[in-house]
């Protein structure tokens, strides 16, 4: 049947079942999408719930957090809207096992509500439990209150029949402890003024004196008994003493500040004078020693010299050491040695006068012997003034001590004039004193208590609980205690409220621990539902997840099975009607074979005549093909001299190159010796400059030895000390003397470094460059002509070659054309 269709028909129906299969697969993946879309709208679903719940728990942690009822509808809101949920995506499902974990989500989420419910209702009568304990203590505190404030105003109503001398006495009282205190502040801001020497508290001590002085005025005129006036009259000298030695005291050290800058000055004078001395003996003992004209004696006796200016710098040092100490320690032993340092150094300047024969020697000594001689003046005018400044100190210290002496005479009478004018009502007042500061007593031990609750509030620490216990034990017993005491009815019944009240607060305490105790469990309970519906959020979003992933991959093996069953079934249909369409087409092509071969017959024939005429084209195409291969050596042989002629050239411009580098690297060299001729001048200026510093170490290990010689036992490390420097000194003199011996021929073998050699060498290889310019000139003419002869030969053969194309087209049209 199928051979007897007709082509299109074929490929029609090959096509028709190719589109039915395709649309097998099309339905078995719509199936397979369709279940994938209602598994991932399911865990949507899940996913929502799952936000709502968290969405409820952050609400419900804001409630916590702030108690505003806002927050309590939002969480009933989230609640609501995910029961909702977790109904309508119960009707979503099919799967009983996937409705049990519906209905297990939405059984959490009420449940979690619930707990959340209860834990809100405990909440609020835990607040309202607050509110009374609050109530309470607050009750308790204003009848404490207002014990005191009674008490106050009997104790007031017993002291208004002496209230004025009562008064009086304490005024008086007071005002001698304000007068130690101020006398305190002054002696404060003396110290810090004599520690920072800062104005401002030069002009605290004055404000404090006078107001010293001013309470003592009106001291006095309150005071009625001798005694007491004689104590102000005594305190108020004491004080103006005291400032008045202050103001000595100050003006004396700004007199000292000013000699200090003097004595500064003269030292500065005289430290510049001995060091000029020395420095300048110095160096004309250096000239000499390098001059070599003086002679030993001369040489000593410069030495000499030299060594005692350096004496004098010594202890000139040792003057300004023994200043500085001085004003550190204030030790005598330090002035005493400056003095006989001074007195050595001025008897040292006398000997070395007398040896000096140059007039600016002598002036240099007669300087730092008078610079001397002023600092040690200056020095003992900053002494004299000093020692003036510590009496005026002791002075001010016993005004100071007189003053509180007096004060504390002063406070100590009044004390006992008062003391004495309480005594006959001692037992009242002691008793209203006490019951008042029982009152404020009761005040603190309830502050402490409500201090402990809360800190039991904050932190949920038992031992904060058994203290308030222990607060409210103390006050109900001190309250025992009052009651006892109390002779007027409205006391008692202050005493009773305020122990109601306590009672009451402990009472609401206990209660809003007992609802604490079950809010933290309700709130475990809270915590244990959220944490439910969160799990079962998860595993029924893990089901659906699941599902999912199964029914994906069950209909993408369903969609390959069916793909491949439509390739193989496309496959076979393809092949039959292939070769349904193949069989007539080679049956065609057949017969086609048989009149083409009887056409190759024909032209056979009319080949064969034409193959005589063609004869003679060929031969002359050979003829042509042999002078193009002869053209064709000449220009091989001709390219091959160019290639020379440009090899020849490019070697004449490498040895052009090369010659020039030479010249250029000649220059270099040239100027690379007169850097080394520079750098050795260099050196050898700083080698000169170190022989000098050897030579003055040499000097001055030779003064040092003189000096540890002088010194004997005490200075014998100090010589073995001269002595290293000097070997050192030695050593670098020997190694100077090697250097010059090893170093002068060399450069005085180059006075004018490589100069001639040089020239030479540049005069000798400017000398070849010039025929090597010439050279190379010749063989890039001879290049060129070279390369014009090639060019003519290939023009040449570009001839010849078209005519041989001209020839052999020829022969094929002969031997093409028909008999």
């Amino acid at each position: 049947m199928f051979k007897s269709m007709k082509l299109g028909t074929k490929i029609v129906s090959g096509f028709a079942a190719v589109l039915v299969l395709t649309a097998a697969v099309g339905y078995v993946g719509y199936g397979g999408l369709s279940d994938v879309t209602a598994i991932a709208d399911r865990a949507d679903s899940a996913n929502k719930l799952i936000t709502l719940v968290q969405a409820a728990r952050l609400e419900q942690k804001n409630y916590m957090a702030e108690r505003d009822e806002k927050y309590e509808k939002l969480v009933a809101e989230k609640i609501a809207e995910a029961t909702k949920l977790a109904d309508e995506l119960h009707g979503k499902m099919k799967d009983q096992a996937d409705k049990d974990g519906v209905r297990a989500v939405r059984a959490s989420a009420v449940a979690y509500h619930g707990a959340f419910k209860t834990w809100v209702a405990q909440s609020k009568q835990q607040a309202k439990t607050y509110e009374a304990m609050v109530s309470a203590a607050g009750e308790a505190i204003k009848q404490c209150e207002a014990l005191h404030d009674d008490q106050d105003t009997q104790l007031a109503e017993a002291r208004q029949s002496n209230a004025e001398l009562v008064s009086d006495k304490l005024w008086k009282a007071d005002s001698a402890n304000r007068l130690i205190k101020i006398a305190a502040t002054a002696r404060l801001a003396q110290k810090n003024y004599m520690a920072e020497k800062d104005d401002k508290y030069a002009q605290a001590e004055d404000t404090a004196i006078k107001e010293v002085l001013t309470l003592c005025d009106a001291l006095m005129a309150k005071m009625k008994l001798e005694l007491n006036r004689k104590q102000v009259a005594n305190a108020s000298a004491a004080a103006t003493a005291y400032d008045k030695a202050f103001k000595s005291w100050k003006d004396s050290e700004d007199k000292k500040t000013v000699l200090a800058a003097q004595m500064d000055e003269a030292a500065a004078t005289f430290m510049k004078a001995v060091r000029s001395l020395s420095d300048d003996q110095k160096a004309k003992l250096a000239e000499e020693i390098a001059a070599g004209t003086a002679e030993t004696e001369q040489l000593k006796e410069r030495a000499e010299k030299s060594k005692d200016s350096d004496r004098v710098r010594i202890l000139a040092n040792l003057c300004r050491q023994y200043q500085r100490d001085f004003r550190l320690t204030g030790n005598v032993g330090f002035k005493k040695k400056l003095a006989s340092t001074v007195t050595e150094i001025d008897t040292l300047c006398k000997s070395l006068l007398t040896r000096m024969k140059e007039r600016s020697n002598q002036d240099q000594v007669n300087a730092a012997s008078s610079a001397a001689e002023d600092y040690r003046a200056e020095f003992d005018s900053w002494v004299q003034m000093g020692e003036q400044q510590k009496e005026v100190y002791k002075t001010m210290v016993a005004a100071a001590e007189t003053f509180a002496k007096e004060c504390e005479a002063l406070r100590a009478d009044q004390k006992a004039q008062l003391a004495n004018i309480q005594k006959t009502g001692a037992e009242f007042v002691d008793d209203k004193l006490f019951k008042a500061d029982a009152a404020n007593v009761l005040i603190k031990d309830l502050q402490v208590a409500r201090l402990a609750q809360k800190n039991y509030m904050a932190e949920k620490d038992q031992k904060y609980a058994v203290q308030v216990a222990a607060q409210v034990k103390v006050v109900t017993e001190l309250c025992d205690t009052l009651a006892a005491q109390m002779k007027q009815k409205k006391n008692r019944d202050q005493v009773d409220g305020a122990k109601s009240a306590v009672a009451a607060y402990y009472g609401s305490f206990q209660a809003w621990d007992a609802l604490e105790k079950k809010q933290e469990q309700e709130y475990k309970a809270l915590l244990g539902a959220a944490r439910s519906v969160g799990t079962e959020c998860d595993k029924l979003r893990e089901v659906q997840k699941g599902k999912m992933s199964s029914t994906t991959a069950s209909s993408n093996a369903m969609m390959i099975g069916g793909a491949l069953i439509a390739i193989i079934l496309g496959g076979v249909l393809a092949l039959v009607i292939t070769r349904g369409i193949t069989t007539p087409l080679n049956r065609v092509i057949a017969g086609l074979s048989t009149g083409v071969e009887q056409t190759d017959s024909a032209a056979g024939q009319i080949s064969s005549a034409s193959q005589s005429a063609a004869q003679g084209a060929s031969e002359q195409a050979a003829t042509i093909q042999e002078t193009t291969s002869s053209v064709e050596q000449m220009a091989s042989m001709c390219r091959q001299n160019a290639a020379n002629a440009d090899e020849a050239k490019g070697l004449a411009a490498a040895a052009r190159a090369s010659a020039e580098n030479g010249t250029e690297a000649m220059a270099r060299m040239s100027a690379a010796i007169d850097d080394i001729k520079n750098s050795s001048d260099e050196t050898a200026k700083i080698v000169k400059t170190i022989d000098e510093i050897a030579f003055q170490t040499n000097m001055l290990s030779l003064n040092a030895a003189v000096e540890a010689a002088r010194a004997g036992e005490a200075g014998k490390g100090f010589a073995v000390v001269a002595e290293e420097v000097r070997n050192l000194a030695r050593l670098r003199l020997a190694l100077r003397n090697t250097r010059r011996k090893r170093t002068r021929p060399p450069l005085q073998r180059l006075p004018d470094p490589g100069c001639a050699p040089r020239c030479v060498s540049c005069h000798s290889i400017g000398i070849l460059l010039g025929p090597l310019h010439l050279r190379f000139e010749n063989l890039s003419r001879g290049a060129a002509s070279i390369r014009s002869n090639v060019l003519g030969l290939q023009a040449t053969e570009l001839t010849i070659i078209a005519m041989n194309l001209k020839a052999d087209i020829s022969a094929v049209l002969m031997g093409s054309s028909p008999a």
